[in-house]
């Protein structure tokens, strides 16, 4: 992981703790610098950078649907048609997309 990634979570860290007036062990400080993934992906399939990279997609991905849950309501659709739900979600994810693709134009 870079030196300046590491830099900023131990930063945060600090800023946390002392926001709650305690301390960070120095244990936390040190895992600050790691980055842990657990694949089931063979290592001749997948190297370090790009499974660092697909974990990256993979989080941004899941922010995503958490968002849509709770600001679309993706999770409550009203039909149990599932290709009326699939489209329900093409909706919202279409929905989300134009305003960036409207300014980008």
């Amino acid at each position: 992981m870079p030196q300046e990634v590491a830099d900023q979570r131990r930063r945060k860290l600090r800023d946390e703790a002392r926001d709650k007036g305690c301390q960070v062990s120095a244990r936390r400080l040190a895992l600050a610098a790691w980055a842990i993934f657990i694949t089931n992906a063979p290592a001749e399939l997948v190297s370090l950078e790009a499974g660092m990279v697909l974990g990256r997609v993979r989080w941004q991905i899941e922010l995503l649907f958490k968002l849509w849950k709770s600001h679309g309501h993706i999770d409550e659709s009203r039909s149990t048609k599932p290709w009326r739900i699939l489209c329900d979600v093409y909706a919202i994810a279409a929905g989300d997309a134009y305003p960036a693709l409207d300014r980008a134009h």
